[in-house]
């Protein structure tokens, strides 16, 4: 199945989003000759702890893209605010017939809601000393 694709978008509402949601399959897809792309909607800088240069996010966004095999001209970072997309989802959507893939990824819901919650409330372990 996953041989059968070849134009491939992966979603990242976040820098990080697309290789943690996504990395296997992107790795995956890569090795098989898939062209994968990755659009990130928000560098999220505003999530980076004091003393953090704003564009720290999307150079490791860069490099974990090309540690999955992906080149730099696959990744594309937009800076829209996070919290944000609702009020900006036409240019999101025109950003996505612009890409002109067959297919695409992004992480699931249940995902998505885990990787937000602290350690604490997703690892059970981890409330205890």
């Amino acid at each position: 199945m996953i041989e059968a694709l070849r134009r491939v978008l992966v979603l990242a509402p976040h820098t990080d989003d697309g290789e943690f949601g996504c990395g296997g399959a992107m790795a995956r897809l890569v090795e098989s000759g898939a062209d994968v792309r990755q659009i990130a909607f928000s560098v999220a800088s505003r999530s980076l702890p004091e003393g953090f240069a704003p564009d720290t996010l999307v150079h490791e966004s860069r490099a974990a893209s090309e540690a999955l095999g992906l080149s730099a001209e696959a990744l594309t970072v937009h800076d829209f605010e996070v919290r944000t997309f609702p009020e900006v989802r036409q240019e999101i959507l025109e950003l996505l017939i612009e890409a002109q893939r067959d297919f695409w990824l992004a992480q699931s819901r249940l995902q998505m809601a885990l990787t937000s919650r602290s350690p604490r409330t997703t690892n059970p372990s981890a409330s205890h000393p």
